[in-house]
C-alpha cells in the first residue's frame, strides 16, 4: 500500500526521431499514459540519455548518425535497454537484419500496438532482455543486399562484437 505523498517512479522512455511531428505525437500519447519522456531529433543529442532510459524508441532513418549505428551502440553499451525500432520503410522491418531490437513498428504507428509493446517490454525481466539480445547477435546474418557497401555491414557487426562477451 502506498503512503500518502509517496510517488510511483515513472518509467523513462527515450524517443529518437528526426520528424518533429512524430516526436510530438509519441510524447503526447506516452505522457498521457503515465510515462516520463525524453525526445531527441538525432543520436548525437541523445547520447547522454541512454543510461537513464528504461526504453528506447528509435527511428532508423536519421540525420548525422543513422539509427543502425545507434542501435549498435545501444546493443554493445546498454544491452538491457529494450529498443523499439520504428520506420516508414517497411522493407527495413526484418528481424534477421535488425539484431538487438525488441520490437518493430511501421509508420504510421498504431497507438494500441505501441502501448501494448511498451507495456510488455517495460514489464519484462532483465534476464529475458539479455537472453533476447544474445540470441539476436548469435543468429544475425549480414544483409548482403540491403546496403550498398560491405563496410556498413562490417561496421554494424563490429559494433555488436563486444555484446557477445557479456556474461
Amino acid at each position: 500500500m502506498r503512503e500518502r505523498g509517496e510517488q510511483i517512479m515513472k518509467k523513462r522512455i527515450l524517443i529518437i526521431d528526426d520528424d518533429a511531428s512524430i516526436r510530438s505525437s509519441l510524447e503526447k500519447i506516452l505522457v498521457e499514459n503515465g510515462y516520463q519522456l525524453v525526445v531527441a531529433a538525432d543520436g548525437d543529442s541523445a547520447q547522454a540519455e541512454f543510461a537513464q532510459a528504461d526504453l528506447l524508441i528509435l527511428d532508423l532513418n536519421l540525420p548525422l548518425q543513422d539509427g543502425w549505428d545507434i542501435l549498435g551502440q545501444v546493443n554493445s553499451g546498454y544491452p538491457l535497454l529494450p529498443v523499439v525500432v520504428i520506420t516508414g520503410l517497411a522493407d527495413q522491418l526484418d528481424e534477421r537484419t535488425i539484431p538487438g531490437a525488441s520490437a518493430f513498428l511501421e509508420k504510421p504507428i498504431e497507438v494500441p500496438a505501441l502501448l501494448q509493446i511498451v507495456e510488455r517490454l517495460l514489464n519484462r525481466p532483465p534476464e529475458e532482455r539479455l537472453a533476447e539480445s544474445r540470441s539476436h547477435f548469435d543468429s544475425w546474418q549480414p544483409p548482403s543486399t540491403r546496403f550498398g557497401s560491405e563496410s556498413h555491414t562490417k561496421h554494424v557487426a563490429q559494433s555488436l562484437k563486444p555484446f557477445n562477451t557479456i556474461k
